[in-house]
């Protein structure tokens, strides 16, 4: 199946990446549908300077997008401090559209502390509730990467934490994930 990647230079340029874009949830899953996949298609061919006829191709352009994309980083909140045993929440807003594949929490700190919940706006990011240890999520982990949603301009992106130490705690973390421009 066509991706609708190409290579220019450095740059990944990507033609109608609906599931960034509209948050569909498969990477590489476009379905069965017929329309989807002949708007990528046509999206592709426009991207790649091969004319086809008539006004569906503009339609396609004007749809699909010629987008660049970039894995970014995300820091949320630095230097928020949760006493013991209380809850906290690491937060920011994007401002442009990012759809989270990785949370780090550095080592120094995950020990002390468990990852409750992850919100893209007001929609959990987990599959259940409940309590996993933060060390799941540090920079020494591995296999570690997940899909979430898709957050919207200034949509916010924010983990709940749990201190289980005996004392109040600094923690930080970050997310890298996919942004378009």
């Amino acid at each position: 199946m066509y991706s609708g990647a190409e290579f220019v230079g450095d740059e990944e340029l990507i033609s109608g990446d609906e599931e960034l874009i509209s948050g569909w949830a498969g990477a590489d899953y476009v379905g069965d549908d017929p329309d989807v996949q002949r708007l990528l298609a046509m999206g592709a061919a426009a991207a790649r300077g091969k004319a086809l006829p008539g006004r569906r191709v503009a339609t396609a352009q004007a749809r699909l997008g010629l987008w660049k994309r970039h894995y970014l980083p995300l820091n949320l909140t630095s230097g928020t401090t949760v006493a013991a045993g209380a809850t906290g929440t690491l937060q920011n807003n994007p401002q442009r559209l990012f759809k989270p594949s990785r949370l780090v929490i550095p080592s120094d700190v995950a020990g002390l502390f468990s990852v409750l919940n992850i919100f893209i706006g007001v929609k959990p990011q987990l599959v259940a509730t409940g309590g996993m240890p933060a060390r799941l999520f540090s920079e020494a982990s591995f296999d570690t990467d997940f899909e979430g949603d898709t957050a919207q301009i200034s949509q916010a992106v924010s983990v709940q934490v749990t201190n289980n130490s005996l004392g109040t705690s600094p923690i930080q973390g970050a997310m890298r994930g996919l942004t378009v421009m």
